[in-house]
């Protein structure tokens, strides 16, 4: 970025209501920590340290378990709402000025498709915090295998679910090669890192975007094989993603699966303060 767009930036940034701003970088820590926590509780149940293979609940039921946990898992909840919000804002308002081509758009309907998650997920945390939401205990897997027997029952569904399927292997090579390459600098304001955070940006998020493409490559897998056998219980989340690890590969791959995937909720927490957050009108 050179001084004239970095200029630009700063000056957008200026701009862009506070609350907007805030919001946004609350929610790109809080994704961040849930990331951290999933692989954070995989490493521990690997070197015997009362850890637990799982996703998002288990992370969620974790934070509920601790001091104060009502209160933090709250705050989660709050941040997840923040990412939401921000990924919505990015798909409808297109701060970043991708455009309406072909391309842009879909970018921008990846945006909506990954802001519908994490209100799932957010959804799927305040169930343990509100019962009067529904049942607590609840999992997201049951979730996830209702919505896919729904498109399964659908004209063409197996179709349909090989066509999402592919999409999902397709991100997960997409992350396997920005990992890889290192392409996933933009946005950011790296001219206000210090050396340290620069060094642990680009370390974290290579490590974290290489774990997030295996595990994104191996729920494409789960959906290739509902879609071929049309039976929603064959689709599986980062859970059930871990423990395919596991027992293909050992513990030695679920390790380093689950350290990139600390690294990844590192990456966030320093992306959260140094992302541009470009100007929003409302």
């Amino acid at each position: 970025m050179n001084s004239t767009i970095r200029h630009a930036a700063h000056s957008a940034r200026q701009r862009t209501p506070k609350w907007i701003d805030t919001y946004a970088r609350v929610g790109i820590a809080a994704k961040g920590l849930v990331y951290l926590l999933i692989g954070l509780l995989a490493a521990m149940a690997v070197f015997g340290e009362g850890g637990k293979v799982g996703d998002q609940q288990n992370a969620f039921q974790w934070i509920l378990q601790q001091p104060f946990g009502q209160i933090l898992l709250g705050i989660v909840i709050l941040g997840l709402l923040g990412y939401v919000v921000w990924r919505m804002i990015m798909a409808f308002k297109d701060p970043d000025g991708l455009g309406t081509d072909a391309k842009a758009m879909f970018k921008r309907a990846g945006f909506f498709f990954s802001g519908l998650v994490y209100l799932f997920f957010a959804f799927s945390a305040a169930r343990m915090l509100i019962p009067e939401l529904g049942s607590g205990s609840g999992s997201g897997g049951e979730g996830r295998q209702l919505l896919i027997a729904k498109v399964l029952e659908q004209p063409f569904g197996q179709i349909l679910l090989g066509i999402f399927a592919a999409i999902v292997i397709g991100k997960g090579i997409f992350q396997l090669y920005r990992g890889i390459t290192g392409k996933f600098k933009g946005h950011v304001d790296e001219q206000h890192m210090n050396h340290k955070e620069h060094e642990v940006y680009m370390k974290t998020g290579r490590m974290g975007y290489i774990a997030r493409g295996v595990v994104f490559a191996i729920l494409g897998y789960f959906l290739v094989q509902a879609a071929m056998q049309s039976d929603s219980s064959e689709a599986g989340g980062t859970g059930e993603a871990l423990n395919f690890l596991s027992m293909s590969g050992g513990p030695y791959l679920l390790a380093a699966v689950a350290l990139g995937l600390i690294c990844y909720g590192i990456f966030m927490f320093v992306k959260s303060k140094y992302r541009y957050i470009p100007r929003v009108q409302l």
